[in-house]
């Protein structure tokens, strides 16, 4: 069995599909860097964990999922969802052979397809672009497929069995669960 960090654009699909592999393998303990970016923000709300602040937010993460390691040997493994961290950086914390690195993605799909998707989303979920304008999400939305297009050259070229890139940009549900199966296999294998 091995842990499973999900990472990628926001609102491609990292949660149903931690949500899915948590379904399939009882034995994950799920956490959501977002979540505890939000708790480190409260406690110190004079620090930005998103810029000048984000080596600490990393250094915590890792110390976290240090921790967290250690109950492998009794059968619990590490689900680790968020979007803060780029390819180099997990690899630099993370690259061992305990865990399988997911980035998940739409780079098919233009602004405005992704714009559209995002406020679509908002008003199913909920989630914080609504307290921004379009004008902002846009530029959001800008990032993001720069950011999934990117991951998905980076992650192709290195080509490695535990690194994978999941396309979500069309038929997001079905897809998410088609490789959940494959993962899922991935995920079992000693």
């Amino acid at each position: 069995m091995k842990n499973l960090i999900i990472a990628g654009s926001c609102r491609a699909g990292k949660s149903l599909l931690a949500k899915e592999m948590s379904k399939r393998i009882s034995t994950f303990s799920y956490y959501n860097t977002d979540h505890i970016r939000s708790a480190l923000m409260k406690a110190w709300p004079e620090s930005d964990f998103d810029k000048q602040d984000h080596e600490k937010y990393r250094i915590v993460v890792k110390k976290l999922y240090d921790c967290f390691m250690k109950y492998n040997e009794i059968g619990l493994y590490i689900l680790l969802e968020g979007n803060h961290f780029s390819l180099n950086e997990f690899l630099t914390l993370y690259d061992d052979k305990s865990t399988i690195i997911v980035f998940v993605g739409k780079p098919q799909l233009n602004e405005s397809q992704y714009f559209t998707l995002v406020r679509e989303n908002e008003k199913k979920y909920g989630g914080w672009t609504k307290h921004h304008t379009d004008n902002e999400v846009k530029s959001f939305v800008k990032e993001y497929l720069q950011k999934s297009r990117e991951q998905q050259v980076e992650v192709e070229k290195l080509n490695r069995k535990d690194i994978l890139y999941l396309d979500t940009s069309y038929n997001q549900t079905e897809t998410i669960h088609k490789f959940a199966t494959k993962l899922e296999q991935l995920l079992l294998e000693d």
